[in-house]
């Protein structure tokens, strides 16, 4: 099942999915994660793995969610993979293609990392994103819906000197639950990021949820600034923190502009 696209400078297009079967029996047939680069004109790139497809083993259930293609011609795949064994769990990983599609085994274990492990199946990874320094970041929220952003180092190991839980309190907004919505469904609930000039990051999609002055459950959409190292920038709103009128997906412009997908869309100066 195709779920996570993204266009090449060429015109090309890469297709990232996966299998999504689970079963309890491990001797069963391993899940798959499936990459395709498409040429302009749409068809396989005859250059890139078996007849423009790359098809990965994994052991768990496996559903894409972001592809981060880099300058070098190499590809990050962003995605979780569900697991039965010793209870379910869900595991965010990211995988790294070489230009041809074969599985950069310098990068985690053998080619994937383990970016963290979730113990229920509902959370997920939603975006990825490479600073200057070639870390990996990848975006997302727990089964508790907790909002959060891990990074990773080059190699694909865990970052020691990421500090994000500073702003753990923040959860993701619910599909349907932004303020006068009517609780229609907008979107697939999601973190959204983005790279800031100097190294800085912004988070979307995420909300602060508490009590109003009369004591009525509140939900607060808000867009997070983060530092280099993941804390939370003071500079930016109230101690890092800017409210939004919805969940928020946020890009940058070629001039170094935050922009955030509201309703209309509004850019913010950085």
């Amino acid at each position: 099942m195709p779920r996570a696209l993204a266009s090449l400078p060429d015109g090309g297009v890469l297709v990232a999915g996966g299998s999504r079967e689970l079963a309890a029996d491990s001797s069963g047939p391993a899940s798959t994660l499936v990459l395709t680069r498409l040429l302009p004109n749409g068809e396989p790139d005859p250059a890139f793995g078996t007849a423009g497809q790359v098809v990965t083993a994994l052991e768990d259930s496996f559903l894409a969610s972001s592809v981060w293609p880099l300058a070098d011609g190499s590809i990050l795949v962003g995605g979780v993979a569900v697991s039965l064994d010793g209870g379910t769990y869900s595991r965010w990983v990211v995988a790294r293609y070489n230009a041809d599609g074969v599985l950069d085994t310098a990068f985690g274990d053998g080619g994937v990392a383990t970016v963290r492990k979730d113990r229920f199946a509902a959370g997920r990874p939603s975006d990825l994103a490479v600073d200057a320094a070639g870390r990996v970041l990848a975006a997302g929220f727990l089964s508790s819906g907790v909002c959060t952003v891990t990074r990773l180092l080059g190699s694909g190991q865990p970052d020691p000197d990421w500090a994000y839980e500073t702003v753990s309190d923040l959860r993701v907004l619910p599909d349907g639950a932004a303020p006068d919505s009517g609780g229609v469904p907008r979107s697939v609930p999601g973190v959204s990021l983005a790279l800031l000039p100097g190294g800085q990051m912004a988070l979307g999609g995420c909300a602060q949820f508490g009590s109003d002055a009369a004591g009525q459950p509140q939900v607060r959409p808000v867009l997070a600034r983060l530092d280099v190292d993941g804390g939370a920038d003071p500079a930016f709103g109230s101690e890092g923190l800017q409210d939004v009128p919805d969940s928020a997906q946020v890009g940058v412009t070629p001039q170094g502009n935050l922009l955030v997908g509201l309703d209309p869309v509004t850019q913010i100066e950085p």
